[in-house]
């Protein structure tokens, strides 16, 4: 018996029944559409993608400390700051 127009059978039903199913409503599919809209919002607030863009040169100030994983002397933690 040939597999193969089977495993193809197999393989067009999941991907309809993938496709078909409702994005989930909470967890990690929430969280990101959450994140999403407020990026949007924080974009829009500093006049838009097209503007942010068009930057040519950004500059960033902070104070306190930054761990530096791997650019640590040791490999495993306490890492340098």
């Amino acid at each position: 018996m040939n597999l193969a127009p089977v495993a193809l059978l197999i393989c067009t039903l999941g991907a309809g029944a993938l496709e078909a199913a409702p994005p989930p409503g909470g967890g990690t599919f929430e969280s990101y559409r959450r994140a999403r809209l407020a990026i949007d919002k924080a974009l829009q607030a500093h006049g838009g993608r097209e503007r942010i863009e068009a930057l040519e040169s950004v500059s960033l100030e902070y104070t306190g400390l930054r761990t530096m994983i791997n650019q640590s002397r040791r490999a495993l933690g306490p890492w340098d700051r």
